[in-house]
């Protein structure tokens, strides 16, 4: 728990900054979730006890009860609620939770039914300062006898938002946060706390790129000096040397406004020396025709530790047969696609 912030903070960075840590969620949810998940209302008559006709009327009505509801599904008026299932879905592999309120706002003229749903990211979820003795309180889950989750303390406004000058002074107080139960007077949830459970007891759920962070830092920092490396062959430049000190000194103009020397390379680039000097490169050994090979095996063990195949990872079906495509596939949708349903 005291590394959560800081695995959530790492794994928001890995989104924004590295193009395969973005491919590999874009193609979890795109297979996960798609277009989104779509009821169909099929009533068990006979446990009903009520006749085919009254049935297959109900179902009509609550199917078009549902297409009138899911476009304005979201409490803040952005989303449908099928953007919503793509967003939870999202939050849960960053993250590695999210929650949702499921609102009654029956103040609302633009909507047809009072129930909205609104999303919430994981940084509201805390323990209030006043209640961090508290054992019954783990990180913002109040826990029962069995360790159930009996209620929830979020916070009113998100820590980020001392930004937008929102939120008070953006300190954390006991008035900043509401406690929400686990479930109302009726037995329905109050709370939707979405996370995939992987420890006895797990009151928080972790990012899913907890396990490959260090390797995508590792990775990163190798294809960013290999592309430092092919910039710096690819300046293909000349170096002038003159013996007659009047030439060198008219060609000596390789200066800055301040009078300082250029030291850089560029494509191109044409440099008078002065008399003495020279140039010498040095010619570092580099990953060369490995390369490619290097960032696959790297990928390739990412994968593996995501439960993804290689092909999928990349994108990539060039070097694949149908057989072997279709049981990479198989073998992904079986296992990671199965994890944390919402």
């Amino acid at each position: 728990l005291p590394d959560l912030p800081t695995l959530r903070e790492r794994s928001r960075a890995l989104h924004r900054n590295n193009a395969h840590a973005a491919a590999i969620t874009g193609t979890i949810v795109e297979n996960e979730i798609g277009t989104g998940i779509r009821p169909q209302c099929r009533l068990d008559r006979t446990a009903l006890g009520i006749d085919s006709e009254t049935a297959r009327s109900f179902e009509r009505a609550a199917e078009r009860a549902w297409k009138r509801w899911a476009p304005k599904a979201d409490a803040q008026n952005r989303m449908s609620l099928y953007e919503i299932q793509t967003l939870l879905k999202r939050q849960i592999i960053e993250n590695g939770e999210v929650l949702v309120l499921p609102l009654m706002l029956k103040d609302d003229r633009a909507r047809t039914l009072g129930l909205a749903l609104e999303v919430l990211e994981a940084d509201r979820l805390e323990t209030p300062p006043g209640r961090r003795q508290d054992p019954t309180i783990r990180d913002g889950v109040e826990l029962g006898g069995r360790g159930e989750p009996v209620a929830y303390w979020i916070r009113q406004h998100h820590p980020g938002d001392l930004l937008l000058g929102r939120g008070g002074l953006g300190v954390s107080s006991q008035a900043e946060h509401v406690r929400y139960p686990a479930v109302n007077a009726a037995g329905r949830p109050n709370v939707f706390h979405l996370y995939a459970v992987k420890r006895p007891g797990q009151t928080r759920g972790e990012p899913f790129y907890a396990p490959v962070l260090d390797t995508f830092k590792d990775l990163g920092d190798v294809v960013e000096a290999t592309v430092v490396r092919e910039r710096v062959k690819a300046c293909f430049a000349a170096f002038v040397t003159k013996t007659n000190p009047l030439d060198a000194a008219i060609g000596a103009g390789s200066t800055n406004s301040a009078g300082q020397r250029l030291n850089e390379m560029e494509p191109g680039m044409l440099e008078y020396l002065q008399p003495g000097e020279s140039v010498t490169f040095g010619d570092p050994t580099g990953t060369g025709d490995t390369f490619e090979p290097f960032v696959n095996a790297m990928l390739r063990s990412m994968g593996a530790a995501l439960g993804l195949p290689l092909e999928l990872v990349l994108k990539d079906f060039s070097k694949t047969n149908y057989s072997s495509a279709r049981a990479a596939l198989l073998e992904a949708f079986g296992t990671r696609f199965a994890v944390g349903d919402i």
